[in-house]
């Protein structure tokens, strides 16, 4: 067991108890059933991050979680809903909720566990968090955009050795595709941080601008990773561009599209920012169809 210490916020009885009872193989983990419980547990203890239902008695995660961070500004904070994450983007935008677990049936612990390691660690690049440990993970690097179709065609063939079914293949080919161009496009920067490279051009990058990326598989699910080494992409950019698109306002926007129709077809799509450094968009599809149709939110940002 670590030090790190966690708060669940959960006014049902039963599914408080059972994420309690999870996280507390790995960390010192407290249930609370409402927003007053939390603000005077947070007087008597420390905690280092808090994860709220969006449904409480008395306040909705939303306030609960902003008390905790106007009061305790070390803690880190996630939310917890049943509701389609969609449907209230833009109130996530403005409140500064960039991790918002969904409640599932059957409720997905891999995803509490990785965020909980994610927030508390700041340690959360790498396809391999994602995939059971028996999970097998390969690597591209790109260097030319002519080699984007070659790259995919070679990971397509690799996934297609544990799955023949075609949509999830083809979904995983549109995926790669517009993401593994995004990063030759939109990441690297020339000195005056200006966008190096153009649309629709042939983009041979410099050495230090290649972008990987990762792949692979466990028995549940396809995952990759694209990695570039700008770390240009920022969490209030990300979450801007889901907003208007959500809601329709960006429908003619030049660019951020392909971050929405990205999210919109991996079944977990999780962005993860190292500012000034790398930025790495995981897709993961679970080999079963129908599973975890409601999506989480995941971007985390040091």
């Amino acid at each position: 067991m670590t030090d790190y210490s966690i708060l669940i916020v959960d006014h049902d009885d039963t599914e408080r108890q059972a994420l309690v009872d999870y996280l507390n193989a790995r960390y010192k983990t407290t249930g609370a059933s409402s927003g007053q419980e939390v603000f005077a547990l947070l007087k008597r203890h420390h905690f280092d991050l808090v994860i709220a239902d969006i449904d409480l008695p008395d306040l909705n995660g939303f306030k609960v979680l902003k008390h905790c961070r106007e009061k305790y500004p070390a803690i880190k904070t996630a939310l917890l809903s049943a509701y389609d994450v969609d449907s209230y983007i833009k109130l996530s935008r403005e409140k500064s909720i960039t991790n918002i677990i969904i409640k599932d049936s059957p409720f997905n612990f891999d995803e509490l566990g990785w965020t909980a390691h994610n927030l508390l660690t700041g340690d959360f690049f790498g396809l391999k968090r994602h995939l059971d440990s028996n999970g097998h993970i390969k690597k591209i690097c790109l260097q030319d955009s002519d080699a984007i179709q070659a790259s995919i065609t070679t990971i397509i063939e690799y996934f297609s050795q544990v799955s023949d079914n075609g949509d999830l293949l083809d979904t995983c080919d549109l995926l790669l595709d517009e993401l593994l161009y995004n990063a030759m496009i939109h990441a690297p920067r020339d000195e005056q941080g200006r966008k190096k490279y153009q649309n629709r051009q042939h983009i041979v990058l410099e050495a230090h601008e290649q972008v990987m990326c990762h792949y692979g598989y466990d028995e549940r699910k396809l995952g990759f990773a694209v990695v570039d080494n700008f770390g240009t992409l920022e969490n209030t950019r990300v979450m801007d561009v889901l907003d208007r698109h959500i809601s329709g306002a960006g429908q003619h926007d030049d660019s951020g599209r392909g971050l929405y129709i990205s999210r919109g077809l991996a079944d977990r799509f999780i962005i993860n920012i190292r500012r000034g450094i790398q930025t790495e968009i995981i897709c993961l599809l679970y080999r079963e169809a129908g599973q975890h149709i409601i999506k989480p939110l995941c971007i985390n940002q040091i």
